[in-house]
């Protein structure tokens, strides 16, 4: 079985296509019942303006869903990025210190030092 991938714009697709058909319906339910139309008829379309009423309300409720679902995911992602720069930075801190103190011990001149920093660094 095979189903439709409900992206964003899939699901807005939807939902304006079953809007314009409620609109559509309700249009001519009403013109239909101006012009004297038999009961059975009339009920027949409130039955599928209660149908697509109900087709409207799921698919609002997708769109809720998924755009909560993105903001907790949006969330989560930030969080991870400040975790991340937070590493990155002290990671950063402590190979410095171990160049600076590598550079200490091999009794290195500045000269040498900024050559091997732009070495290290691959510049």
């Amino acid at each position: 079985m095979s189903y439709i991938e409900l992206n964003k714009q899939n699901t807005y697709i939807i939902g304006f296509i079953l809007l314009f058909l409620f609109g559509f319906l309700s249009y001519d339910t009403f013109v239909d019942y101006q012009s004297g139309s038999s009961l059975l008829h009339i009920l027949f379309e409130f039955f599928l303006l209660a149908s697509l009423f109900i087709m409207i309300l799921i698919t609002a409720e997708l769109i809720y869903k998924k755009y909560k679902k993105t903001k907790v995911e949006m969330t989560n992602l930030e969080q991870d990025f400040e975790s991340l720069k937070k590493k990155m930075a002290s990671f950063k801190s402590d190979v410095h210190d171990y160049l600076e103190i590598n550079f200490k011990n091999w009794d290195l001149t500045k000269s040498e030092k900024d050559i091997a920093l732009l070495l290290f660094k691959g510049c």
